[in-house]
């Protein structure tokens, strides 16, 4: 294992000079390795320590802990909060029941569904009854009457049939 010459993370968006492409590899390579490295032992690489709190939301169960401490701290800058523990984006409707979930703008929770930890993201639509936990639902994706998933990721314009039962996964399932 490496030992990490400091505490610092490296991500967000960068501002490259020309002259930085020019160090980059032919081929496939990491940036931090091959480029940053050698161009901050120069003394030429700047960056911006940031003190809030990071999250690497680059797999599903990291981006539900990114979306609960975006809940837990109030930070959405439009829409607003359902019940206690919920936001809701702008234009979305919510019939439901909703518990430490993000449901997108234009979303719909259908009568007597029950969403807990999940985010919905724009213009999906949960149908009535339907029971979503840990769920990453995509934009436009639709979930049937009555479907009960847990730990599953449902792609963008996705039609989940009603009545479906699943667990883990993404729906549609992928070979």
């Amino acid at each position: 294992m490496e030992e990490a010459c400091s505490n610092m993370i490296n991500a967000g968006c960068y501002i490259l000079e020309p002259e930085v492409f020019e160090r980059m590899p032919v081929g496939p390579h990491s940036m931090e390795r091959d480029v940053y490295t050698p161009i901050a032992a120069e003394g030429l690489l700047n960056g911006f320590p940031f003190t809030g709190h990071f999250v690497d939301a680059g797999t599903p169960a990291s981006w539900l802990e990114a979306t609960a401490i975006c809940l837990s701290g109030e930070r959405w800058s439009s829409g607003g909060s359902v019940g206690s523990s919920s936001w809701a984006g702008d234009g979305s409707s919510v019939d439901g029941e909703v518990s430490g979930s993000a449901i997108g703008g234009g979303a719909h929770i259908g009568d007597a569904a029950k969403i807990r930890g999940c985010s919905v993201l724009a213009r999906a639509r949960v149908s009535a009854g339907a029971e979503l936990t840990g769920c990453l639902v995509g934009e436009d994706a639709v979930v049937g009457e009555g479907a009960v998933l847990r730990d599953v990721v449902i792609d963008f314009n996705a039609e989940v049939p009603a009545g479906h039962e699943q667990e883990g996964g993404t729906y549609p399932p992928t070979d």
